[in-house]
């Protein structure tokens, strides 16, 4: 059906009114935060504001927007569309409670003629009789009633609406999707991810764990919004930071004549049959450390394996020896391995946090200050 059509079929299969539920539901919560966070009349869509960044193109509002679909019930709340802003309900909804205009104007810090005339801008914005007056007193009209019953939960759900706007604004709500390398859990990434969910419980931060290329290429796709990825990377897009640096060992099997080595140099190994990861994983990483070893020489490659776990399988069996990061070579050594290290001038691996400079979001951007300021 159109979207220009004068009606739409609710959730309940009846037809309803242009501008009911999910409109009206859409223009409230617009309606909300500008009037809440102070950004002036009501916006749609996405741009810049007081607050950043925004977007209310929501499909369905969920949370404390929720509600507007019970509260919409009222044929006479439909015509809330009009109002320009929350005071108005503000004000009546004190008038209701009070039962007297003079001490809801009082409460309200506002003169009652003034007050008066809001409620009045109220009732012709929606085209109803809020209150049947008499004298001083008045009674409200089942319109009133239908109000008073919808209007606490409408301005609790705009002040709720302006308290997130304002967290993901500032960073300390959202969500977060990082991809640590294959080797990231041996360093204290893990530990720092930790410390940051415990300090901001309102981000959620979700993980993955991937070969750096996989990782740069989920950053690019916008799958995910950081990573750590190993290797001096050099994407256009991409922004890096330094945060740490991994040494290189040696591994070779029990029975290898290097086995016996407290140390070894570069010399000692550049003959050696070598097994290796593909370099398509990680090639900065990958090229970094050959170029630190064999120059412009090319090693005596045997064998590609997927990871370091296959790695140490095939030098385990004799197939030749290997250069991995010390700290989870040593960890996941089998019985049959020996971690050498090198005695001077060891490889050593950057390890990096990477992510799309025109993606930062206001959660990206709190973690990132935050793991510099950790980092310091």
């Amino acid at each position: 059906m159109p979207r220009s059509s004068a009606a739409k079929t609710s959730s309940e299969g009846r037809l309803c009114p242009k501008n009911s539920v999910i409109p009206l539901a859409r223009r409230l919560s617009a309606m909300a935060v500008a009037t809440v966070v102070g950004i002036g009349t009501p916006f749609r869509g996405s741009g810049r504001g007081l607050i950043g960044s925004y977007s209310l193109g929501v499909p369905r509002p969920a949370g404390p927007i929720r509600f507007y679909f019970r509260l919409i019930r009222s044929a006479y709340l439909a015509r809330l569309t009009r109002v320009d802003d929350l005071r108005r309900v503000r004000y009546f909804l004190a008038v209701a409670e009070h039962q007297h205009f003079g001490r809801a104007a009082d409460a309200l810090h506002i003169t009652q003629p003034a007050l008066s005339q809001q409620v009045k801008a109220l009732e012709r914005e929606l085209g109803v009789e809020l209150l049947t007056r008499s004298g001083r007193s008045f009674v409200l009209t089942p319109a009133g009633v239908a109000l008073r019953a919808g209007a606490q939960q409408l301005l609790d759900a705009a002040a709720e609406l302006a308290r997130e706007v304002r967290a993901r604004a500032s960073g300390t709500r959202g969500e977060l999707k990082v991809a640590f390398t294959r080797s990231g859990s041996d360093s204290d990434i893990s530990q720092r991810i930790r410390a940051f969910r415990k300090e901001f419980p309102d981000i959620t931060v979700s993980t993955i764990t991937g070969w750096t290329s996989w990782n740069l290429d989920l950053l690019e796709s916008g799958e995910i919004d950081v990573a750590f990825v190993r290797g001096n990377i050099a994407y256009p897009r991409i922004h890096t930071h330094l945060i740490g640096m991994q040494e290189a060992a040696v591994v070779v099997s029990r029975e290898h004549p290097l086995a016996g080595r407290a140390t070894v140099e570069n010399a000692d190994i550049i003959d050696e049959p070598i097994v290796l990861w593909s370099r398509h994983t990680g090639p900065e990483f990958y090229d970094e450390l050959v170029t630190h070893i064999w120059g412009d020489r090319t090693p005596n490659l045997v064998a590609e394996e997927s990871d370091a776990e296959q790695v140490l399988d095939s030098v385990s069996t004799g197939t030749g020896i290997s250069v991995l990061d010390r700290k989870r070579a040593t960890r996941i050594a089998h019985e049959n391995i020996c971690v050498i290290p090198f005695r001077s001038n060891p490889p050593r691996i950057s390890i990096r946090l990477a992510w799309l400079g025109e993606a930062e979001t206001p959660a990206l951007a709190q973690f990132l200050a935050w793991w510099r300021r950790a980092s310091d």
